[in-house]
Order: C-alpha cells, then sequence, then structure tokens
C-alpha cells in the first residue's frame, strides 16, 4: 500500500496498522472486512446465518474521507438488507402467510423467510439463525 493511503488510514482508523480490521468489523453492525491493496481498498460482509455475502465495494486510491465511509456504508446496508430477506423468525413466517411470492414455504428461522416489519416477537429486527 502506498504511504498516502498508510497515513489516511492510520488518521481515520487507528495509528496501528494491526488494528485496521478490527476497527472496520467492530465500526460496523455487519462485522464488515477490509482488503488492502496497492492503491485500493475492498470491504465487504458475510452474512451469518444465511448463504450470501455482500458484493465487495472497492476505492480506488486517492478517495476522500467520505468515499471511504460512503463505500463502508454501502456494505452495511446491503448486509442488512440480506439478513431482512433472510432471517425471519415463526411470527414472521406467519404473518407473511407462510409462503413467499416464489410459493416457497416459509417455517420461520430458516434462512429463506423475510422479516415482517410489525412483527411482536422480533420487533421488525430478525433472529440469529
Amino acid at each position: 500500500m502506498n504511504k498516502a493511503m498508510q497515513k489516511f488510514l492510520c488518521d481515520q482508523l487507528d495509528p496501528n496498522p494491526q488494528l485496521w480490521e478490527k476497527r472496520i468489523y467492530k465500526a460496523t453492525d455487519c462485522g464488515a472486512w477490509i482488503k488492502l491493496e496497492e492503491n485500493a481498498i475492498t470491504f465487504g460482509s458475510i452474512v451469518e446465518g444465511s448463504n450470501y455475502d455482500v458484493t465487495p465495494v472497492q476505492v480506488a486510491w486517492p478517495f476522500t474521507r467520505e468515499e471511504f465511509w460512503d463505500a463502508l456504508e454501502l456494505v452495511e446496508r446491503a448486509a442488512n438488507r440480506i439478513w431482512l430477506e433472510t432471517h425471519g423468525c415463526d411470527e414472521c413466517a406467519e404473518r407473511w402467510g407462510w409462503v413467499d411470492e416464489y410459493g416457497f414455504v416459509l417455517e420461520g428461522c430458516d434462512g429463506i423467510t423475510p422479516v415482517h416489519p410489525d412483527c411482536t416477537t422480533c420487533y421488525g429486527q430478525g433472529v440469529v439463525i
């Protein structure tokens, strides 16, 4: 990685480069990862309890502080969307009528039940599966 990008990351995350991955992981609800390259950074995330990963987002150097954090926010939003599409509980399945728009049977906590926004069990947040 070039020195200018390294200084930027020291300023944004931590002076200790060994802590950068931890800082990104802890700073996000989705537990995002960061991959450092010579002139770019790539962010991504695995959505636990599903068979889905977030499509990685890359920013090429030089980038601004805003572009850096916006790229990470894109990953966070994509992970949240996947979570809401796959982490519905039993009540969510019941509220959806036990069948999705494609005819798949929803059982709740099954990795395909969407979260129902009016669910009183998971409060529209989904459950860990």
